[in-house]
């Protein structure tokens, strides 16, 4: 069984691993995410919404790390091909890609 000192001494180390562990996005001491509802990821699979001048506008003055992509809301779904090509879109600006869903 553990001591309390090597439960500590363990605990002590993590955080000191965790204290030392840098951001590995745009910024130096934090990650941007960003959650995308599903009327503006349908929008944009559709076509209503350009993809490029979207996401130019909103990484104007912020930089993001990290993107939710809402797949589904109120029981309807976006459509699978559609949401492939965003994904993609999104990872070949370096951006990580996440899914999101709302009953």
């Amino acid at each position: 069984m553990k001591t309390h000192k090597q439960v500590l001494a363990a605990l002590l180390i993590l955080a000191a691993l965790a204290v030392s562990a840098k951001a590995q996005g745009h910024y130096q001491s934090f990650l941007v995410s960003t959650y995308m509802i599903q009327g503006t990821v349908q929008s944009m699979v559709n076509g209503n919404l350009n993809p490029a001048q979207t996401w130019s506008n909103l990484t104007r003055n912020l930089k993001i790390d990290k993107i939710y992509l809402e797949v589904m809301r109120n029981h309807t779904l976006v459509d699978e091909a559609g949401l492939e090509k965003l994904k993609r879109f999104f990872q070949d600006h370096g951006i990580q890609v996440c899914g999101g869903l709302v009953l």
